[in-house]
């Protein structure tokens, strides 16, 4: 007997107070009935090809249920089903970014985390570029407490917590979200398309084996590429590797000037990097760990000649374990850049070898602080460009999320933006309202609550990331919908910041303020308009609590054709800035004004509940 939907198992979360579907194919012309416990729910016969539909009526939230479909001697049992809340995590990296990654922060709630009416639906990553399919790729639900969720979304394992803690009711995750995905790969073609966002290119995707054979052609470029380097690696045919190589006439430097600043990690290719540590005695024999930041591209780290850890691209932070601490240690790394950017150590990030004790990390050597010897060991042409399914329009919507039709859903949280942002911000607002319609549409609900993350801080390559931010607020002209603006727990040097309690946290109170459960706003100050005065420009906000307060000194930026011009801005009312001009600055109905517009901004404007303003610009009414 063969059962939709797919993602009803054992474990399974179904939405409170609504009917289910569940439909399949069994023997023909046979009696096929749905239990719940020792109720029978729904009985029918099957068609004349088996083909059958019952349905599970509304149930309050509760559990655990035993749920049944029956044909004939055949009976397929579902076990400690509960009823709750279900919410949808879709986006890219930063909500994908499972627990594991935030552990070094936030390890020991992870570890005390016993709530298992929390339960994640992991879904498979997969892309289809032939149109919307009906079943998921492999999905499996995760219990808070009982299974490992050390591969489940931070974002939203802090969002359950605090959701949790307003409400009894048992909450799933939906888990979408796929790493470096730009906004057009999760909307339905028929809406790209009718606004001109479906690229001509994208069509020879859906051709049968194309995509296949599109990725062997790179696997081969790029296995040939990485042969390549190793054949001409001075450093791999001369062990640098080994505590014993002679580094003397190496250049020197500390690791905050070993990146695209200096010319040796210029170009692609090899370089080795070393240093030799001295351990007190009482570490000695004893596990260690290293912590090394983030590097651009690929690693392999070696103590005292024995590999500890490698990591095949640049975004992962490098944490590698030393099962036993020498009195002597000499680091090398092989770092290969595999020139779509300049290589080398991310610049800010703390650095250190540590032992592991009981009750933590016990710092040994602050690595930033010691000189480290450094040489290029071979230079080659950049690595073949990988192309990604993911970057086909439509392609993760057909595959992750037409397949959920028919699911019910409390809401929607989504954070993504950081891709569109290095690529085209521009347009951002329109397609991200597509979006929304197309997801509202698979989950029937036209008013499905959707709260999207606004990007954070951060302050290297990020051209467009101020331009995205201020898209992802037209956003909210879209009924139901809100926004966590969080440049404030950002980390300028990192895409990947690690704080996801706040924006878990802030996202949970968006929901419950939207369900008028808390009382509370659902966000921080958002602009209204801007109205001309006889001598200056007053701005409006809503979303101000008791009133606006300023954090510090206010300013904006009025556009000019020679550029823009900053002038000082401050609280007036309970709800709006005044921002008072020279008399012979003169500005027109239309003119463009701007606030907070920066790719890191600072913390300047909130409301009485300590929400930040979102950064915008608008036109002067």
């Amino acid at each position: 007997m063969y059962i939709q939907p797919q993602w009803l198992a054992n474990n399974a979360i179904i939405q409170r107070d609504k009917a289910l579907i569940i439909s399949g194919k069994a023997q023909a012309e046979q009696e096929i009935g749905l239990w719940l416990d020792d109720a029978l729910v729904d009985d029918v016969m099957s068609d004349e090809e088996g083909r059958f539909s019952l349905t599970l009526p509304a149930h309050a939230a509760g559990g655990p249920h035993i749920l049944r479909v029956d044909s004939g001697e055949e009976s397929s049992v579902y076990r400690d089903i509960l009823f709750g809340d279900v919410w949808l995590l879709g986006g890219q990296s930063n909500m994908q970014l499972w627990t594991g990654r935030l552990e070094s922060r936030f390890g020991e709630e992870f570890e005390q985390a016993s709530d298992s009416q929390v339960r994640y639906l992991r879904i498979e990553e997969a892309q289809a570029c032939d149109g919307p399919k009906s079943c998921l790729p492999r999905c499996q639900w995760v219990s808070v407490g009982k299974d490992d969720i050390s591969h489940e979304s931070g974002v939203g394992f802090f969002f359950a917590q605090y959701m949790r803690k307003a409400s009894d009711v048992p909450l799933a995750l939906i888990e979408t979200a796929i790493g470096g995905t730009p906004v057009e790969t999760w909307i339905d073609r028929g809406r790209l398309e009718r606004l001109g966002y479906f690229p001509q290119w994208a069509e020879q995707y859906a051709q049968p084996g194309y995509a296949k054979a599109s990725h062997e052609v790179y696997e081969k470029a790029s296995r040939a590429w990485l042969a390549l380097v190793d054949q001409y690696d001075a450093g791999l045919k001369e062990g640098w590797s080994s505590a014993d190589c002679d580094d003397f006439t190496w250049n020197s430097s500390g690791l905050e000037a070993l990146n695209w600043h200096n010319p040796e990690f210029a170009d692609a290719g090899v370089v080795w990097v070393r240093t030799q540590v001295s351990i007190p005695q009482h570490a000695v024999g004893k596990r260690g760990m290293l912590h090394l930041g983030t590097l651009v591209d690929q690693d392999v780290v070696f103590v005292n000649g024995i590999t500890v850890g490698e990591t095949g691209y640049r975004y992962p932070p490098r944490d590698y374990g030393i099962d036993k601490l020498a009195e002597t240690m000499t680091i090398a790394i092989r770092l290969c850049i595999d020139g779509e950017r300049c290589g080398g150590f991310a610049e800010g990030k703390e650095r250190t070898l540590s032992l592991v004790t009981d009750s933590g990390e016990e710092v040994l050597v602050d690595l930033n602080t010691v000189q480290w010897k450094y040489k290029r060991s071979v230079s080659v042409e950049p690595a073949p460009q990988q192309f990604f399914l993911y970057n086909v329009p439509s392609s993760c919507y057909n595959a992750m999320i037409a397949p959920l039709q028919g699911m019910s859903i409390t809401g929607i949280v989504y954070y993504q933006g950081e891709t569109n942002a290095t690529r085209t911000p521009e347009g951002y607002a329109a397609k991200m309202m597509l979006l929304v319609q197309s997801w509202r549409e698979v989950f029937a609900d036209p008013s499905c609550p959707f709260i999207e993350v606004q990007l954070p801080n951060i302050a290297f390559e990020a051209d467009g990331w101020a331009r995205l931010r201020d898209e992802q607020r037209r956003l909210l002209s879209m009924d139901h919908t809100a926004m966590v603006t969080c440049y404030d727990v950002g980390e300028n040097n990192d895409l990947h910041p690690v704080d996801k309690k706040t924006i878990g946290y802030r996202a949970a109170r968006a929901a419950l303020a939207m369900k008028d459960v808390s009382g509370a706003e659902a966000m921080g100050p958002l602009v209204s308009h801007a109205e001309l005065t006889d001598e200056g420009i007053q701005i409006f906000f809503t979303h101000v609590g008791q009133g606006l307060v300023a954090k510090a000194a206010l300013s904006v930026e009025i556009c000019r054709p020679e550029g823009w011009k900053r002038f000082d801005a401050a609280v007036s009312s309970s709800c709006s800035l005044y921002v008072a001009l020279p008399a012979d600055f003169h500005v027109k109905h239309g003119d463009l004004l701007r606030f907070l517009w920066s790719e890191a901004p600072g913390i300047a404007l909130v409301n009485s509940e300590g929400l930040l303003a979102s950064p915008f610009e608008i036109r002067v009414d």
